[in-house]
C-alpha cells in the first residue's frame, strides 16, 4: 500500500499507536471521525451514541497516547506516515 493511499484511509492510519496505546474499539473510532474531519457530532450520530459519549472516549483517547489537545491526537495518529 502506497503512503498516499494510507493517507486516504483512516482505517488503516494510526493502528500502530492503537495496539501500543491500548486504545478500546470504541475509543480508536472516535479517532477515526475526527480523522476523517468530522465533529463530534457527526461521530455520535453514526455511532448511534451521544456526543458526550464520543467527547469521554476522545478524552480517554488523548490521556492514553499522553497528549492534551485533539490536534495533538491527530499528529500522534498521522505521524506513522512519513
Amino acid at each position: 500500500m502506497s503512503r498516499k493511499s494510507a493517507t486516504l484511509n483512516p482505517k488503516t492510519i494510526g493502528a500502530d499507536l492503537r495496539a501500543s496505546c491500548s486504545l478500546t474499539h470504541a475509543e480508536w473510532r472516535a479517532v477515526q471521525g475526527l480523522a476523517k474531519g468530522k465533529r463530534a457530532a457527526d461521530i455520535a450520530a453514526a455511532q448511534g451514541i451521544s456526543v458526550h459519549t464520543v467527547r469521554t472516549h476522545l478524552k480517554r483517547a488523548m490521556a492514553k497516547v499522553g497528549v492534551h489537545s485533539q490536534i495533538a491526537l491527530l499528529a500522534r495518529v498521522f505521524s506513522g506516515l512519513r
